[in-house]
């Protein structure tokens, strides 16, 4: 059953392959070679990405390591800073306190009024010290407290202990103080002290902090603690912007959270405290390591901070999830995978284009060849190779050859036009079509010749009757020999004059292509030259398709017609004037006959027979009259 399924897959996956593999073989080239730069492009990017992979984990777990220390560092260095300094002011102030209570120039009763002041010269003189403060011991200050209770005003309390504490420029009385630990562990050790973090009540708010206080002794008795404290909400504030991810921590050497943003865990003993940390809290020495802490692996940092005269040092701890150190290489290499990816994308659009002219005299080869192989030369457009090379050399002379081609074929409709006089230039001495063409056009020209001047000798023969042949656009074509005696021009001149300007009557066209006396419905036209009178009739001149290419003139001297008929015309007349004077008796007629010209002569003979015979017939009639 398996062995089935597996040749069943083979098989799929051959016939993928073959599919996959022929449409590789379809594509065009203009598509194929960018495709294949491109795949190239990204799997070289992709492979270097997956090499610089292990590298970039580990630069990047190096420099956040390194971050993270020099985070630690600066933090601690500000937290110490900003505690010791706080911390030298009460040492100065416990010193000033111990002198106070030993001279006897300050009067006893004054005492608390100049410990007062003091304080508030402190803070002023201090920009980081926001407050100070200080307990006595019962009646250890001036032995006065009976005198002092109640008196707030003096920094005592309703029994008249000295216990004053000015915060943010506001005077506060404790009631009872000696039980918590910032007075319990000085007093016990006569050392200075630095207390766990506490909730106190200020200006009636809930504040936590944590306490220096440094006992008051004086010749080995104690007298009560000094101190100032330190809110956390400042402390927090003061190194947010040096906390790596918001994780840096302040702690004890017992582990004991001291400065965070969660205010849950302040007082409390981390829970990623083990014995081995705290073995290496007890060095007081820098170290830093990653710890596998409820199943993630966690980069810690401890920096030791000395704080005050305690001896045990403090620490400032910077925790860094390992897994956001690797999510910055793996973003990175996330990037790099993107960056490839377009890298992939520009080395196929860079060798597309770069590629493209020589692609692109290709597809055009290509085209040119299909199309010169169906005939199509006209609608065909090449622009000239892009390159030098072979593909590009190849398009150059393919269309040196279509314009060769297209020239040839413009040659040829010209001659079927009747153009003869157009040029072709051959394309080398071997052009076997061009020089073709060129004797087919000079035995068409002698052809053509033959006609002519068998057409011309026949029109000419016409002596009597002159043809004028026009275009469309009323230009002379031919005119025969008689019509170039009429015009008094050779024909070479009178070719291709218009119509107006030769005969300048009504056988020309009107403005709209009409010939005048066609228009006034008349079949013929008479008008005068000089002194002849000739008559002209026209025709359409028409293609073999019935369309119209100009017009046919022929134009006939009638002048020795004409002239008979008007000289025969005025003879008979007076005949037939003498006639009816005849036959009215008047024998007194006119026998004067009008001189005959060229065309006349002899009509001119025939009415002088005529008018002999009148004469007779006249003078037999004067006879008869007068018998």
């Amino acid at each position: 059953m398996y062995f089935c399924r597996s040749v069943k897959t083979r098989i799929g996956l051959t016939k993928l392959k073959n599919k996959i593999m022929k449409k590789y073989r379809d594509m065009p080239i203009r598509v194929k070679l960018p495709a294949l730069i491109g795949i190239a492009g990204i799997t070289v990017f992709v492979v270097v990405s997956m090499l610089l992979l292990v590298p970039l984990r580990t630069l990047f777990f190096r420099n956040a390591s390194e971050i993270a220390r020099l985070t630690a560092l600066e933090a601690g260095k500000q937290l110490a800073q900003r505690i010791n300094s706080q911390a030298s002011v009460v040492r100065a102030f416990s010193g000033a306190v111990e002198l106070l209570i030993k001279t006897d120039i300050v009067p006893t009763e004054r005492k608390r009024e100049w410990m007062l002041a003091e304080i508030e010269y402190m803070i002023s003189q201090s920009e980081q010290l926001s407050n100070l403060w200080v307990v006595f011991e019962p009646n250890a200050l001036d032995g006065l407290d009976e005198y002092f209770e109640g008196r707030t005003d003096m920094g005592s309390n309703s029994k008249g202990v000295f216990v004053p504490w000015i915060v943010d420029g506001k005077f506060i009385v404790a009631e009872d103080d000696y039980k918590e630990p910032y007075y319990k562990i000085p007093q016990e050790t006569l050392r200075e002290a630095i207390s766990e973090p506490y909730w106190e009540n200020v200006d009636s708010k809930k504040v936590h902090m944590f306490s220096i206080s440094r006992p008051i002794v004086i010749d080995g008795k104690f007298y009560g603690v000094a101190g100032t404290d330190f809110y956390i909400d400042e402390l927090n504030e003061m190194i947010k912007a040096l906390n790596l991810n918001n994780e840096g921590k302040l702690k004890t050497n017992q582990g004991t959270v001291v400065v965070f943003h969660d205010y849950s865990m302040l007082g409390q003993q981390a829970k990623d405290i083990t014995e081995e940390i705290l073995e290496k809290l007890a060095d007081g020495e820098l170290f830093d390591r990653i710890y596998k802490i409820d199943g993630k692996k966690i980069y810690k940092v401890f920096v030791p901070i000395q704080l005050g005269e305690d001896t045990a040092p403090w620490f400032y701890v910077v925790d860094i999830s390992a897994r956001d150190v690797y999510a910055k290489a793996n973003r990175m290499i996330a990037y790099l995978l993107v960056v490839c990816t377009i890298g992939g994308i520009m080395i196929a659009f860079s060798g597309c284009r770069l590629l493209r002219p020589m692609l692109c005299d290709v597809s055009d080869v290509s085209n040119i060849v299909k199309k010169l192989s169906q005939g199509r030369i006209t609608d065909l457009q090449i622009t000239s190779g892009q390159n030098n090379d072979e593909f590009g050399k190849m398009k150059t002379d393919l269309n040196s050859l279509l314009e060769s081609l297209k020239r040839a074929a413009d040659f040829a409709l010209r001659i079927s036009e009747g153009k003869f006089d157009t040029e072709l230039n051959l394309m080398s001495d071997a052009d076997i079509v061009g020089t073709s063409l060129l004797e087919m056009r000079q035995s068409l020209k002698n052809e053509m010749k033959k006609m002519i001047y068998w057409y011309e000798f026949m029109l000419d023969s016409f002596t009597d009757t002159a043809i004028s042949v026009t275009d469309k656009d009323q230009n002379i074509t031919f005119v025969n020999k008689k019509a170039c005696e009429i015009i008094g021009k050779n024909r070479d001149k009178i070719i291709g004059m218009n119509c107006n300007d030769v005969w300048g009557i009504d056988i020309c066209t009107d403005e709209y292509g009409e010939i005048k006396f066609f228009k006034r419905g008349d079949k013929n036209n008479l008008f005068y030259i000089g002194s002849e009178i000739y008559t002209a009739t026209a025709s359409h001149l028409k293609d073999a398709s019935g369309n119209d290419m100009g017009h046919v003139k022929i134009i006939s001297n009638i002048t020795g017609s004409q002239q008979k008929a008007e000289y025969n015309r005025r003879e008979v007349a007076k005949l037939a004037d003498n006639i009816l004077k005849l036959s009215k008796g008047d024998v007194n007629i006119n026998f004067s006959i009008e001189p005959p010209n060229e065309y006349t002569s002899e009509e001119f003979e025939n009415f002088c027979i005529i008018a002999s015979h009148l004469e007779k017939i006249r003078k037999e009639i004067s006879w008869i009259m007068n018998l």
